[in-house]
């Protein structure tokens, strides 16, 4: 099974490809990188090149499941002060419309959409720990990831535990949003 998930921003997406019917070593599993643009872009220019980028990955990799990292209305380990207020709604806006963009294109060629909450996969863990835990995971140089590969990489390794788990437990593995 080809798994793809997307840290999703309209700056710089994570992306990761495992592929789950290849050797059991951790680090020859794994494709994954960053899209980045241009701070001189528009939100439109990016978003536009975010939907070619994504149709491209899609094309290349013929994923099973598709992760999308869903905007949460509040996401309180970044987005909010221990009184409730927001600090960035406005990056918070346009995270969701990138995952929309991803989740658009992505069903394209890809039947199967997982919408995956950030609480669901990582609590309320920072990037830094996330980038040590798929260190330990997959032996990846860290000076090469950075923090939204490393999400993304993690989005996709919680999906291989989930379906590991649910086959245990004798579900179907289905789910469509976590």
């Amino acid at each position: 099974m080809i798994i793809m998930a997307f840290d999703a921003s309209i700056n710089n997406t994570g992306y990761a490809v495992i592929d789950t019917d290849k050797p059991t070593k951790p680090e020859s599993r794994i494709c994954s990188g960053t899209i980045k643009y241009s701070t001189d872009n528009t939100t439109e220019g990016k978003s536009v090149l975010l939907g070619h980028n994504v149709a491209e990955l899609c094309q290349l990799h013929k994923p099973d499941v598709v992760l999308v990292e869903k905007a949460e209305a509040i996401t309180y380990a970044r987005s909010m002060k221990y009184t409730g207020k927001t600090l960035n709604a406005g990056s918070m806006a346009l995270n969701s419309y990138s995952a929309g963009i991803i989740a658009g294109v992505a069903t394209q060629y890809c039947v199967n959409l997982v919408l995956v909450s950030a609480q669901t996969w990582k609590g309320l863990q920072k990037k830094a720990v996330t980038r040590l835990i798929v260190n330990n995971e997959y032996k990846i140089n860290l000076k090469r990831v950075n923090g939204d590969e490393a999400d993304a990489i993690a989005i996709a390794s919680w999906y291989v535990r989930e379906l590991r788990m649910q086959k245990l437990a004798g579900k179907d593995g289905k789910t469509r949003e976590h």
